[in-house]
């Protein structure tokens, strides 16, 4: 006879919206990124080559919470969530040095 405890049920529960919750905020926080570095950038190209390189990032940091064996629980969650923030800040400082720069063609502007 298999016999589960309530508080078990309801953490499962809570596993369920913690996994819902990450991946949500996260798209939410990368489409509010793109728009901001579009505004920022008045160049949708580094905008979107800002967002594929935040993709990626958030890509392997949950890739390598994967590998390790870790459970997605309230500090993954946030700290995957907290992710995109970085990974934004940092990228939007160079595409924005990246648009503004006088330089005449593209591989001028990334010396």
């Amino acid at each position: 006879m298999y016999v589960t405890h309530r508080w078990l049920f309801v953490w499962m529960v809570t596993q369920e919206q913690f996994l819902t919750t990450a991946f949500v905020t996260v798209a939410f926080s990368i489409a509010v990124a793109f728009v901001v570095l579009a505004a920022a950038t008045r160049n949708c190209v580094v905008a979107g080559a800002s967002v594929l390189v935040m993709c990626g990032v958030v890509s392997v940091v949950i890739g390598m919470c994967v590998l390790l064996g870790w459970q997605l629980g309230t500090i993954e969650s946030v700290a995957i969530t907290v992710l995109v923030g970085l990974s934004v800040d940092y990228l939007a400082h160079i595409a924005f040095a990246y648009a503004e720069s006088d330089a005449a063609d593209a591989s001028q502007r990334v010396e």
